[in-house]
């Protein structure tokens, strides 16, 4: 598909406009209709498997027969939520192009929002407002019999302008009767808000595993994602190698190479083996003591929770394998509660004024205890690490004394542009357009992005499920990109996975 095509869907003909996107799942383009000036989006799917593909377009035919969009509507608009749901689909059979035209809107993805900081510019009382259309949104397809079956932060855009929610890359929803039947185009998940029963014992995606990603949604949105999930504590945290999702926790936990404590909520009562009390604390290293700032602001927020939402995320996490976890419609309820507390009698008889949300209270000084020493881990938001008496951390090439590395002797290119990876690899730029790949450069991560010829440089678009740093040459953060998310490249800017403690330098 290319910009000022004509297509064709159903009886209507579209004219290209521009790409908006693409991800792991396909690429997304604004159109319009040629008669009536509609703006819309297409979806073309990318799947390769020749399996998962049939049952992608049978489980598009599905949703758009039973006219979803329809169902879902008229509900969702009084509670500010719209389904972007497949209207019809889409089939080339010049380009053999196959995908799905839907509503066009407007927004940005609950990603973006905290990538940019606007999460955690927000209150209390606006991020539950915002997660309780959430909650609803998933609450309205569980209750006609349907699965999201991919509940992550890329998923959910949020409008400010309208104050609406829309739930986007619907194409995966599926009904339990198929899920059942082996109909639908199964998923597992998306990183960590894969469910640990899909992860450990290969259980399909349900309801269940549904309500596990929506609270893991819920938790890190309301923590502001200061940890990449309900179990990055003390013991997640020293798994090698570093794990990127829960399927990786799996496979570390069978082969023993993380601490089994992990399976223990950051916040659980009963246990602190894998509590955040003393990760990356009292460290000398500048990175670990910025982590530790995240930290402590995780646990800032988790002290001001209502006790209400807390007593529903410790049902949630507190045994990870519990599938009888709270129901959407228990979020929405108890965040109405939390939102609209029952005043006294003789109070709703003096004043009508609406209560002002309390102010959170200073966070408490933490108990001094006793902490190992750590430092020559580096922390960040999502990067395990193995305690160093454990193992012999992975050292790129040049030494790393203390908290200060040595820089690595890098082979300079013949000529243009570069990749310089962590070992003094380099990979030419031979196209316009070029996938970086993670194993080339030493780095697990296979597929980090793309790099764009631009008029006046090179963009870098993150194909991470999993956060990217982007760091200028001095190494301050940039930006931090999820996938779809784009920057242009200066010089010497270096990119890092967050989970990974590796990166690589551009240079051009």
């Amino acid at each position: 598909m290319q910009v000022n095509d004509k297509i064709k869907i159903g009886n209507d003909t579209y004219i290209v406009l521009s790409q908006c996107g693409e991800g792991g799942q396909g690429s997304v383009w604004k159109v319009k209709n040629s008669v009536t000036d509609e703006i819309c989006v297409v979806k073309i799917l990318s799947e390769k498997n020749p399996d998962r593909r049939k049952n992608k377009i049978n489980n598009i035919n599905r949703i758009t027969n039973e006219k979803l969009d329809k169902k879902l509507g008229s509900v969702g608009e009084q509670y500010g939520i719209n389904h972007v749901i497949p209207i019809a689909k889409y089939n080339n059979p010049a380009s053999s192009e196959i995908g799905y035209i839907m509503e066009y809107i407007s927004g940005k993805t609950l990603s973006r929002m905290l990538a940019d900081g606007t999460v955690s510019g927000m209150s209390l009382e606006q991020k539950l407002k915002l997660l309780s259309k959430v909650a609803r949104a998933v609450d309205m397809l569980h209750t006609i019999g349907y699965c999201y079956t991919d509940i992550s932060f890329g998923n959910f855009m949020y409008d400010e302008n309208t104050d609406t929610v829309a739930m986007i890359d619907c194409e995966n929803i599926s009904s339990m009767k198929d899920i059942l039947n082996g109909k639908c185009a199964f998923l597992k998940g998306t990183g960590f808000f894969i469910a640990p029963e899909v992860a450990f014992y290969g259980k399909t995606t349900s309801y269940d595993t549904d309500r596990y990603a929506l609270a893991t949604l819920m938790f890190c949105f309301l923590t502001d994602y200061g940890i990449p999930s309900p179990y990055h504590g003390e013991a997640m945290y020293t798994a090698v190698p570093a794990c990127s999702d829960m399927i990786e926790v799996a496979e570390c936990d069978g082969e023993d190479e993380i601490d089994k404590n992990w399976r223990h909520f950051v916040f659980d009562k009963r246990d602190r083996s894998n509590s955040l009390d003393n990760l990356a604390k009292d460290c000398m290293n500048p990175e670990n003591q910025n982590f530790r700032k995240k930290v402590e602001r995780v646990m800032y927020l988790w002290d001001n929770l209502p006790e209400k939402l807390k007593e529903l995320f410790h049902k949630a996490f507190d045994n990870p394998f519990d599938v009888k976890r709270p129901i959407a419609s228990l979020w929405v309820r108890a965040i109405a509660d939390v939102l609209n507390p029952a005043k006294p009698a003789h109070a709703r008889a003096n004043t009508t004024k609406p209560q002002q949300p309390q102010q959170p209270k200073p966070p408490k000084q933490p108990q001094k205890l006793p902490v190992k020493s750590h430092d020559n881990i580096i922390y960040n938001a999502s990067a395990p690490a193995k305690p160093k008496n454990a193992y012999k951390p992975f050292v790129p090439a040049g030494q790393i004394k203390g908290d200060n590395p040595v820089a690595a002797p890098v082979k300079p290119a013949i000529s243009g542009p570069c990749l310089i990876g962590a070992e003094g690899k380099i990979v030419m730029i031979a196209d316009a357009v070029m996938n970086v790949n993670g194993d080339e450069l030493g780095l697990r991560q296979k597929e980090l992005g793309m790099i764009e010829k631009k008029a006046n440089g090179y963009t870098f678009t993150s194909k991470l499920q999993t956060a990217v740093e982007v760091k200028a040459p001095d190494g301050k953060i940039k930006t931090r990109l999820c996938k779809g998310q784009s920057i242009d490249l200066q010089s010497g800017d270096i990119i890092k996975p967050v989970i990974s403690t590796v990166s690589v330098t551009i240079k051009f």
